[in-house]
C-alpha cells in the first residue's frame, strides 16, 4: 500500500482460475496482478485495474511507490505454477512497472535477473532522496537459499 497525492494505491495478485491447461500445459493455477486507487478522504474507488496475463508466465506486484509523478510497482515476473513445464517457467525476474496515476494504464515494463535465478525486488525505500530498490536472488542453483541485496533504482530507466 502506499499514499500519494492524496490517493491510496494497493498492489497485489489474485486469483484468476484454479486450473486451466494452455497449449498444452497444465498449471495449477492462474494469477493475474492488479491496482486499486481509493481517494484517501472519501474511500471512493478512482479504478481498480487488472493487468491479466494469460500465457505461460505470470506477473506478481509487490510493492508500490512514486517518483517523477508516476506510480511505480516493483514485483516478480516468469513465474508459474505450471506442472509441466521446463524449469524456464518456473523461476521469476524481478519486474519494474510504471503507472500512469490517474488511469492505471501500465506505461512500461522493465524486468531483469537470470533464466536460471530466482530475483525480485519486494520493496521500494527512500534513502537520501534516492530510490532503492530490497530484493532477493536465489544463492546458486543447487541451494534455494537466497542472498539479499539493496539496488540503486533510476526511474527515468523504467
Amino acid at each position: 500500500m502506499h499514499i500519494f497525492d492524496g490517493k491510496i494505491y494497493t498492489a497485489g495478485i489474485g486469483l484468476d482460475s484454479n486450473k486451466f491447461i494452455i497449449n498444452g500445459y497444465d498449471f495449477l493455477a492462474s494469477f493475474s496482478p492488479f491496482l486499486i486507487c481509493t481517494e484517501i478522504n472519501s474511500g471512493a474507488t478512482i479504478f481498480e485495474k487488472r493487468y491479466s496475463n494469460m500465457s505461460l508466465t505470470s506477473d506478481f506486484f509487490h510493492d508500490v511507490g512514486d517518483s517523477n509523478g508516476l506510480i511505480l510497482i516493483s514485483g516478480t515476473t516468469s513465474q508459474s505454477n505450471c506442472r509441466t513445464c521446463s524449469k524456464e517457467y518456473m523461476v521469476g525476474n524481478a519486474m519494474l512497472c510504471k503507472i500512469d496515476p490517474n488511469t492505471g494504464e501500465l506505461l512500461s515494463k522493465k524486468t531483469f535477473g537470470s533464466i536460471n535465478y530466482c530475483t525480485w525486488i519486494s520493496q521500494f525505500c527512500i534513502i537520501q532522496n534516492d530510490l532503492w530498490g530490497v530484493g532477493f536472488r536465489q544463492y546458486t542453483l543447487e541451494n534455494p537459499s537466497g542472498l539479499g541485496w539493496l539496488i540503486k533504482l533510476n526511474p527515468n530507466s523504467i
